[in-house]
């Protein structure tokens, strides 16, 4: 939703502000899936009240604490952002600018803490060498910013082929730039990742060489590092040439 948000309201993206309602329903959407995935690590309903700040015993000491307030914090501001917005189209009346727009920044912000505290739920872990260092957070917003544009375009070609809403190529064509980048970047990362982890070659390295190459005869996971990898690379390559990612039959692909 910030990909969104944040161009139609900070940057007044015309083509943007019109459809910014459409990622704010995405994100809710997501972040109630994400909510039910912390229901079902929980083992049984009576621990909830666990991650309730300030009542929970784990609340502010475990990092899935922290992960249930942001989400909840972003659930919350999307719901009134997103339903304010459609309730003043509907009804005419703009909306109270003084009260909107700092809900609308405050969320844009909020978005970015999601992804941190996500990752730090991994990164954390130092029984797990690959995941514990600090390119974790950075890794899952770019990722995270490359794959929902992605998703939305998605949605907004298909929107615009079977609906009677106009979704502009300004839009989309921005939303393509922002996944390029991050992309791009996100595949940097990667690639750093790969020289840190293998480069000392220490039993750190263990749980990368097992993705990919296998190990003891256990290489279920390896087409998928690589195939992933691939797609990730070819996609790249069409978004970074203007006139691919202009044919929205392409893009579409990447």
């Amino acid at each position: 939703a910030v990909t969104i948000v944040f161009p139609a309201y900070v940057y007044h993206h015309e083509g943007m502000h019109k459809v910014t309602v459409l990622g704010e329903m995405l994100a809710i959407s997501a972040v109630i899936m994400v909510m039910m995935f912390v229901f079902a690590h929980m083992g049984r309903p009576d621990r909830l009240w666990h991650m309730v700040p300030p009542l929970g015993i784990y609340s502010f000491s475990s990092m899935l604490g922290w992960d249930v307030l942001v989400l909840n914090g972003y659930l919350l501001l999307n719901g009134i952002v997103g339903f304010w917005y459609l309730y003043s189209k509907y009804t005419g009346k703009p909306v109270n600018k003084k009260i909107f727009m700092p809900l609308v920044y405050v969320s844009i912000v909020w978005a970015l803490s999601i992804h941190t505290v996500t990752a730090f739920l991994l990164a954390t872990n130092p029984a797990r060498p690959m995941w514990f260092h600090s390119m974790m957070p950075i890794r899952f917003i770019l990722t995270a910013f490359a794959a929902g544009p992605s998703l939305i375009i998605l949605i907004f070609l298909i929107v615009r082929k079977r609906t009677r809403l106009w979704i502009e190529n300004s839009a989309i064509d921005l939303l393509a730039t922002i996944i390029t980048y991050c992309l791009g970047l996100a595949l940097f990362l990667s690639l750093s990742e790969i020289v840190t982890e293998l480069y000392a070659n220490t039993e750190h390295a263990l749980g990368l060489q097992y993705l990919m190459f296998g190990m003891h005869g256990f290489t279920d996971l390896v087409p998928w590092f690589w195939g992933s990898l691939a797609a990730s690379i070819a996609a790249f390559v069409i978004l970074l040439i203007p006139a691919w990612r202009s044919n929205y039959r392409l893009l579409a692909l990447a």
